[in-house]
């Protein structure tokens, strides 16, 4: 029997390990995934997320390892796909399905009131634009992946740890192939790492409607992570992008790797 295997560390930078997996794995029948015992990030869980619903929609079999035990969400979420999934007390952690817009409003609002309660000091302003990144991100999912029900959002935030985790992944077309959707663009997007770029602009939609542009909160992301001065990772096809601070000044790094079929971002960042 095949097996997906997360170990390890868990953060953003192991993504690669994990969609290389992927790349070999896909289609097999029958796939049990082994957990380690310590606590996920939220970027491995929304890819969970999306792996396990992808799976049974093709009516493929996934598995939990029983070494699983101190990942209880974890093990739900490959189960059960189709169910939003609630953490610990004493931090917002919420793991949620975004199968339409209503969903995507109603997680922005949960973070919103999450960082208020669990972070006082945390301006409103932080707060303003952590409700509208969560929701801009959720309606991408709806609107440009082409398979929302494969589209997960996760969002942590931990006051013991004062950091605030957020994820999105889905099993849809991609950047690429999403922006290609565009007659002005039809063809001439050279790769996905020219894609997740032109992805990020403002002005740039993967659909012919001026009001569903990927760009807005892909835009509000990145700011978002520079006024928190966090990590930032975005993975679509061959390419991902890591946004970080690098000698007091923000930069991104694209890299080539083993592809993601799909959409895959992931922030990490301290909350006062």
């Amino acid at each position: 029997m095949a097996e997906f295997r997360i170990e390890g560390a868990t953060d953003p930078n192991a993504a690669p390990t994990w969609f290389a997996q992927w790349t070999t794995l896909a289609d097999e029948p029958d796939l049990t995934f082994v957990l380690p015992k310590q606590r996920l990030h939220a970027s491995v869980m929304v890819l969970l997320g999306a792996i396990a619903a992808e799976r049974r929609s093709r009516g493929r079999k996934n598995r939990v390892s029983g070494d699983a035990a101190d990942n209880p969400l974890a093990r739900l979420l490959l189960e059960l796909a189709d169910v939003g999934l609630e953490g610990a007390k004493g931090a917002f952690e919420t793991l949620r399905p975004i199968v339409d817009q209503r969903t995507a409003r109603q997680l922005s609002e949960a973070v919103a009131d999450a960082l208020t309660e669990l972070r006082p000091s945390v301006s409103p302003s932080i707060v303003r634009m952590a409700r509208s990144v969560f929701e801009e991100l959720g309606a991408n999912v709806v609107d440009h992946s082409g398979r929302p029900e494969t589209g997960y959002g996760f969002v942590q935030v931990d006051p013991s740890r004062h950091r605030l985790e957020l994820a999105f992944a889905d099993c849809g077309v991609g950047f690429r192939a999403s922006l290609q959707r565009n007659p002005e663009l039809q063809g001439r997007v050279a790769d996905d790492a020219e894609a997740l770029q032109l992805a990020m602009s403002p002005r740039i939609t993967g659909t012919q409607s001026p009001r569903t542009n990927m760009g807005i909160g892909l835009k509000l992301l990145a700011d978002f992570s520079d006024v928190l001065g966090g990590d930032l990772w975005i993975a679509s096809g061959s390419a991902m992008l890591h946004r970080k601070t690098t000698a007091g000044q923000r930069t991104n790094v694209i890299r080539s790797i083993l592809p993601w079929r799909g959409t895959w971002i992931s922030l990490d960042a301290p909350v006062a």
